[in-house]
């Protein structure tokens, strides 16, 4: 009877643990707490019991109705102190039950002390337990609890860990959301760039094309100039060598003419008596010298014609050099242009290379893609200058080729005045050659004359057909002055045989001289 109680008390504290247990034990702080009041629900009821002892001890047995009605009272405060300590929990109200419990069985057998000492015992073996049993699942739950702790840090670290990670990768997509839109940029840019460099490469090679086509029509112009100078300078050859022919021809009539002028002269003090026949040969010869100076005259104006000529032909041929040099000026501007050409497609390669190391650098920072953009605004810049100064190059070469094709006029002008000079020198020579001839037949009539006159002399060369006029003349002054000369001879003989009217006539004549 005595261990029924006690085995009810176990079984529903065994009970809670294994309920507890089931339940994973609850809380270490709950727990601490219902032992804790079970204790000391346990010393109130110990408490009272000593209290119920004595005066059941001191009272006697009349008063066994007061006991009872101070038990009663004791146990509503016992049930007031554990509803005041634990209102809401369940091990308490369990506890507090088992409290009423033992409280009922302490008043059944109030007078057994031994017992509840017993009791008591048997309640601080439970309590040793159930502290042991606390502090063992205390320790667990401390365990678990720092473990949980750990792994709530460590999902807390891989939280913020995730949390940088998916910033980072927000970033890394913001990154690369706009180094995609700065490569389409890009793209579109290259795009741009290529097409106007299509076009200038269309336009360069037109010009190239239009500026070999006037190269090449300049070139048969002043290769035909060049044939035209050649001709014009063959031609003044061998006008400059007839003229020399006609000089070395002259100068020997005219040295001729001085070995005869000195017979004449050394002759005249003996043929002073043939004066008067002479005189009149002496005023054709006279008229023949007026006539010969003036041919002089011509063939002087002509040799400075000549030399106008020459002039003239050095100055084209300085200005055949001229347009020599503007042609290496204009090959020296082409390869300036063909310079300027390959500078560009350098910085066009240059920019192709930027663009691929701006393909690649998709994983870089900003400050790298506004340096790459930089550059290309630079190397846009420098492409805009290499444009203008191109522009600017084929301007000047196209005022170069105008400037030439006018000063390519003013040599046509030029060589149309020299040609024209030349016709008039030409026709001047035939005229001083008509003239010469006309003077030579002239001669030759005198000569004829004279010939025809002194008939008593020897006769005249006949002309064969093949010498020329020059030869002609010079053949009938050998003829007449052989015939002078046999003459001559005639009259000394003649004087010599009559030698008092040589001397009367020679008186006479120097008298009239």
């Amino acid at each position: 009877m005595q261990t029924e109680p006690a085995e009810r008390r176990r079984q529903p504290g065994r009970s809670r643990r294994g309920e507890g247990g089931h339940s994973q034990r609850g809380p270490a702080v709950t727990s601490a707490r219902s032992s804790e009041e079970e204790i000391t629900r346990l010393k109130d009821i110990i408490a009272i019991m000593q209290q119920k002892e004595e005066q059941a001890g001191g009272g006697g047995g009349g008063g066994g109705g007061a006991v009872k009605e101070g038990e009663v009272d004791e146990e509503e405060e016992v049930r007031d102190r554990g509803r005041g300590r634990d209102r809401g929990g369940g091990d308490g109200g369990r506890r507090s039950g088992r409290g009423r419990r033992a409280v009922s069985e302490g008043r059944d057998g109030g007078e057994e002390p031994g017992r509840l000492r017993w009791r008591v015992s048997q309640l601080e073996k439970e309590k040793l337990e159930l502290t042991s049993r606390h502090n063992q699942e205390l320790c667990r739950l401390q365990a678990e609890l720092t473990r949980l702790r750990s792994s709530v840090e460590r999902g807390e670290a891989q939280r913020v860990e995730l949390q940088y990670q998916l910033t980072v990768s927000q970033r890394d997509a913001d990154r690369a959301a706009e180094l995609s839109r700065d490569k389409r940029t890009l793209t579109e840019r290259t795009a741009e760039l290529q097409q106007t460099v299509q076009e200038l490469q269309k336009a360069l090679d037109i010009t190239r094309q239009a500026r070999d086509q006037d190269q090449h029509a300049l070139q048969q112009e002043v290769e035909e100039r060049d044939k035209l100078i050649q001709s014009f300078s063959c031609e003044s050859q061998r006008l400059h060598r007839v003229l020399q022919d006609q000089e070395e021809a002259l100068e020997e009539s005219e040295r001729r003419m001085a070995e005869v002028q000195k017979e004449r002269e050394k002759e005249a003090e003996v043929n002073r008596r043939q004066a008067d026949e002479l005189k009149y040969l002496m005023e054709r010869e006279e008229r023949s010298r007026r006539e010969r100076e003036a041919s002089d005259q011509r063939v002087r104006s002509l040799e400075s014609s000549i030399e106008a000529e020459r002039a003239a032909h050095l100055e084209s041929k300085f200005n055949s050099e001229i347009v020599q040099l503007r042609v290496r000026d204009l090959e020296a501007a082409v390869a300036a242009e063909r310079s300027g050409h390959q500078e560009a497609q350098q910085s066009l390669e240059l920019l192709r290379a930027q663009f691929r190391e701006v393909e690649r650098a998709y994983s870089l920072e900003r400050e790298r893609s506004d340096g790459t953009e930089r550059a290309l605004q630079r190397l846009q810049a420098e492409y805009e200058q290499c444009k203008s100064d191109l522009n600017v190059a084929l301007e000047t070469e196209r005022k170069t080729t105008s400037d030439l094709s006018e000063r390519l006029e003013e040599e046509k002008k030029r060589h149309a005045d020299t040609h024209s000079q030349l016709e008039r020198a030409a026709q001047a020579q035939c005229d001083t050659e008509e003239a010469h001839v006309t003077c030579l037949k002239s001669i030759r009539e005198t000569l004829q004359q004279h010939s025809t006159n002194t008939a008593g002399c020897s006769p005249a060369a006949e002309h064969d057909g093949k010498q020329s006029p020059s030869a002609e003349v010079l053949q009938l002054l050998k003829t007449t002055l052989s015939s002078c000369r046999h003459r001559v001879e005639e009259t000394e003989q003649q004087v010599n045989s009559l030698p008092p009217l040589t001397t009367s006539f020679t008186v006479t004549q120097s008298t009239n001289s």
